[in-house]
């Protein structure tokens, strides 16, 4: 999914609003286990397992230090599903 896809389909992970007017598509590797396929964040360099759940979250929050509350999922059918950030697994 590209840029586009993501400001008009996906929400802010911490206060809800809407990606359309942020400037950039801010991701948040969270320490929480994703059992989804997309988007998920790991290191192909140090062959981490790519299982870390992911938030996007807008540059106002990101400019305010408002933490995530929720960790967000797609499919290739384009249906966005988001994660109580308190209901999934810690990484360690």
């Amino acid at each position: 999914m590209d840029d586009d896809w993501i400001r008009k389909n996906v929400r802010c992970c911490a206060c809800g609003g809407s990606l359309e007017d942020s400037k950039h598509i801010n991701l948040v590797a969270l320490d929480k286990v994703a059992s989804w396929k997309f988007p998920t964040w790991g290191n192909v360099l140090t062959k981490q397992p790519l299982i870390h759940a992911v938030a996007i979250v807008c540059d106002k929050c990101i400019d305010k230090g408002v933490q995530p509350k929720f960790a967000v999922e797609w499919n290739d059918n384009g249906n966005v599903k988001y994660h109580k950030i308190e209901e999934l697994p810690n990484i360690s």
